[in-house]
């Protein structure tokens, strides 16, 4: 009965470790995704104020810079 609960506890700790790992690998891989993305937007806006020809000045409501 012994050798029972050690082998199911072995069981549930490897569980866990592999819940926890891909938990981890879920977030690094939202993390990358997520940062990807800012990147893909950040070029866009680049490359369209880069060929603007006209002035762009952002204001407030009041009217100022």
């Amino acid at each position: 009965m012994v050798n029972s609960a050690i082998t199911l506890l072995n069981n549930i700790s490897a569980r866990k470790k592999l819940e926890e790992d891909l938990s981890q690998a879920q977030n690094d891989l939202l993390s990358r995704q997520v940062e990807e993305m800012l990147k893909e937007s950040e070029e866009r806006y680049r490359r369209i104020t880069d060929n603007m020809s006209d002035f762009v000045s952002e204001i407030d409501p009041r009217g100022r810079n």
